[in-house]
């Protein structure tokens, strides 16, 4: 088997930005095939396969103030003063503060 280079291999050629070029040598197609087959199914979609969406995936359903903060990126802070503004609306649902997901769209939108 031979070992490329591949940053050498993009470095040489500078017209290729943004792409990548692969050639392989085989000598049969089933080479080919084994060499791109996956042995192990992917476990991430097995575990999720039918079933319902997520809070974090529905618009119409509350997140947490935690999950809601990690969606934008900010701090807890910051959740504060955008409700302190009147930019965000929050909900209180068994002493939690919670968020809408269309709300926090709402809010990347407007700024």
């Amino acid at each position: 088997m031979t070992e490329i280079n591949i940053s050498k291999v993009i470095a040489d050629n500078g017209s290729a930005e943004g792409k990548l070029i692969i050639t392989l040598n085989v000598e049969k197609v089933s080479d080919l095939e084994n060499l791109f087959r996956s042995t192990n199914p992917d476990p991430v979609q097995d575990e999720f396969k039918g079933k319902p969406l997520s809070p974090v995936e529905d618009p119409d359903q509350p997140l947490p103030q935690a999950e809601a903060e990690k969606f934008l990126g900010v701090t807890r802070q910051f959740m504060y003063n955008q409700r302190r503004k009147g930019r965000l609306k929050a909900y209180k649902l068994g002493g939690k503060v919670m968020f809408y997901k269309k709300d926090l769209i709402a809010l990347l939108e407007e700024c």
